[in-house]
């Protein structure tokens, strides 16, 4: 049996498409049950869903009831139709200026849990600090500068190969 099938079928969501969770959190009691701020939110997830074409459904936490008894917390879902590979910038950015508003006029906690990589940017400091202490590392062990020099070298060119041909593998087959 499929997985992705059978996840489809029972809950109604594709698992290969991008999704995000919005948790809203007040420290006030009823803090998101109040009409301002129900208004708000409702309206914030109204637009998130008008400017961004991605999106094919947004769940009202009012409307699913996924408010908890308190009225302190409530959680919402986003699911998109292209796959978290695909994800663009834009669409990030759409909710995080919707949110933000939110934030500022009712000093509401937004958390969002997301499927959705957000893209690390290679060649990080902690690579490069990696790579030094290593290059000191086989300098003390071998005491000489050529042969760390080139154990460094070596490793960085296994790597990078690696990740080559993970690339263009990945262009030609499709991973499941």
């Amino acid at each position: 049996i499929d997985t992705n099938d059978k996840i489809s079928k029972e809950f109604h969501q594709d698992s290969e498409k991008a999704s995000m969770k919005i948790v809203f959190h007040s420290n006030k009691e009823d803090g998101l049950k109040d009409i301002t701020t129900k208004k708000d939110i409702e309206d914030a997830l109204d637009n998130i869903k008008q400017d961004d074409d991605y999106i094919q459904n947004i769940s009202n936490p009012y409307e699913s009831g996924q408010v908890n008894s308190e009225g302190d917390t409530a959680i919402a879902n986003i699911s998109y139709v292209v796959p978290q590979t695909s994800m663009q910038d834009s669409s990030k950015k759409i909710v995080n200026k919707a949110l933000q508003d939110i934030k500022d006029n009712h000093n509401i906690q937004i958390e969002k849990t997301t499927g959705m990589s957000m893209g690390s940017e290679p060649g990080s400091v902690s690579e490069i600090v990696g790579i030094v202490v290593a290059f000191i590392i086989l300098l003390i062990t071998f005491g000489s500068l050529i042969a760390a020099g080139v154990t460094i070298i070596s490793a960085i060119l296994c790597v990078v190969s690696s990740v080559g041909m993970m690339s263009l593998r990945t262009f030609m087959v499709d991973i499941p």
